[in-house]
């Protein structure tokens, strides 16, 4: 009996990765406008205003009394963007070396991009 060579090689499924990261950015995008302003006492403008001035620059920190849309749109795609490049990093890291390893290193991973992210991003 021969067996057939397996041409089928592991390959990370693309749309898993993007719904993954849309979920993903969707919810810690939640989190982070509702949830931590209700403990910190600032409000989810504050919030997008930090995630905006990653593109737009410092600028962009003092709030006006108003919501401003340049703010809304540049903190939502610098935090969608990261979410993107974040998943993505975490789904090879658990392609190549399995689950375990990629829950372990998922772990530390997450800890270093936020505090990148709130300490080196937004230190002024």
């Amino acid at each position: 009996m021969i067996k057939q060579a397996s041409t089928h090689s592991k390959l990370v499924d693309v749309g898993a990765l993007i719904c993954a990261s849309l979920v993903s950015g969707l919810v810690s995008l939640i989190l982070i406008c509702f949830v931590a302003p209700h403990f910190t006492g600032g409000n989810a403008n504050i919030m997008l205003r930090f995630l905006a001035a990653v593109i737009l620059g410092e600028v962009i920190l003092p709030p006006p009394a108003s919501l401003s849309v340049p703010a809304l749109v540049a903190g939502c795609f610098v935090h969608f963007a990261f979410a993107f490049i974040f998943s993505g990093t975490l789904a090879l890291i658990t392609h190549r070396w399995g689950l375990v390893t990629g829950i372990l290193l998922g772990g530390v991973f997450g800890l270093c991009a936020y505090a990148i992210n709130v300490y080196a991003m937004t230190a002024s």
